[in-house]
């Protein structure tokens, strides 16, 4: 299992990655104008900010 965090300005949203027999995804698309910062990571608290 992987965790992907995307933290958009001072927003932050912490997404689990699913797998689909061939790559992992988590499903959203992110579209933003300012600082976007993403983290992969095993655990939550990897992807935390």
């Amino acid at each position: 299992m992987y965790y992907v965090g995307v933290q958009v300005g001072d927003n932050v949203t912490i997404y689990p990655a699913e797998f689909d027999d061939i790559e992992y995804y988590f499903g959203k698309a992110i579209v933003a104008d300012g600082d976007v910062i993403i983290k992969v990571g095993a655990t939550e608290e990897e992807v935390s900010f």
